[in-house]
């Protein structure tokens, strides 16, 4: 019953999204773009510091 539930919902909010996308300005693949470009630089910053910062994989030290 839940899944029903959540199949609904999902449909549901894709179909409004859609209508709303029909009153854009912008086409609907320039603002994914800028979505997928706002997440993607700190993920790769997040990756690219634990490749090269050995710092970052080594165990911690308890300073005394």
């Amino acid at each position: 019953m839940i899944f029903l539930f959540i199949a609904v919902l999902i449909g549901l909010l894709i179909v409004f999204l859609a209508f709303i996308a029909s009153y854009l300005k912008d086409n609907i693949v320039v603002i994914v773009f800028q979505i997928a470009g706002s997440f993607a630089p700190p993920i790769l910053g997040v990756y690219l510091l634990g490749f090269f910062a050995p710092r970052v994989n080594s165990r911690v030290r308890k300073i005394t």
